[in-house]
């Protein structure tokens, strides 16, 4: 376990297909994820999409949740 992380991740679900992970913070968001998620979900909808975002707004969380995404 690295020494940065101080308890283990747990993850209530697992996530059985392929898929795509998008890092970045709230403007890299706004700007390019939103609009890189529907084209994935218009081209690749087997696909599941996970957001790591580094200091979201409230809103950036709301939308994602609204959204098969985690």
């Amino acid at each position: 376990m690295s020494t940065l992380l101080k308890t283990p991740l747990t993850v209530g679900e697992k996530i059985d297909r392929p898929g795509f992970m998008i890092a970045g913070d709230s403007g890299y968001f706004n700007q390019w994820a939103k609009t890189l998620f529907l084209s994935i979900q218009s081209h690749a909808p087997w696909a599941h999409v996970h957001f790591h975002l580094f200091d979201p707004a409230a809103e950036d969380l709301d939308w994602a949740n609204k959204r098969d995404c985690t």
